[in-house]
């Protein structure tokens, strides 16, 4: 399942980082009987091990610097392949709920997608979210895109079916 260690608009964030060696008999020589009392203890005395807000302002340049390590959703290639921001010299644009873009999309492929991970893509590719009421009911949230047409799915797509 493909995941990003860093996801900058979270406070749940594993920082990512190279090891360029590890001397192994040294590592296990640690006792890890004193790692756990040692954990245990700084929970204890309120450690904080975890990133505060003021933390959360470093994530975005971390999660740059981390880049080699994150692997990019099927959903986020999708949507960067067939969806574009609005631009002034070309406004025309449709505003989707994330279940209705899944559901354009799945016309073009056969791969699940995940809402979660639409919605993340979507938010971290820049696409604006609005809340829009349609044919007076309640508001929705949607995303103000751009389809990319004809949708440069159909050739790769349909050439493996």
């Amino acid at each position: 399942m493909a995941t990003t260690f860093l996801q900058p608009h979270r406070k749940q964030t594993v920082p990512a980082f190279e090891v360029l060696s590890i001397d192994i008999n040294r590592a296990k020589a640690i006792s890890m009987d004193n790692v756990y009392t040692e954990a245990k203890a700084l929970l204890k005395s309120g450690f904080c091990y975890w990133f505060d807000d003021e933390d959360i302002e470093d994530i975005a340049e971390l999660y740059k610097e981390s880049e080699d390590f994150q692997v990019q959703t099927a959903e986020m290639e999708l949507s960067l392949r067939c969806f574009e921001k609005p631009t002034e010299d070309n406004p025309h644009s449709s505003y989707m709920t994330t279940t209705e873009i899944i559901t354009y999309l799945g016309y073009y492929t056969h791969h699940p997608l995940s809402l979660k991970h639409m919605g993340e893509a979507l938010k971290r590719a820049g696409f604006e979210k609005v809340s829009r009421r349609r044919d007076g009911s309640s508001p929705v949230y949607v995303y103000k895109i751009r389809k990319i047409l004809p949708c440069p799915l159909l050739d790769s797509y349909s050439s493996l079916m």
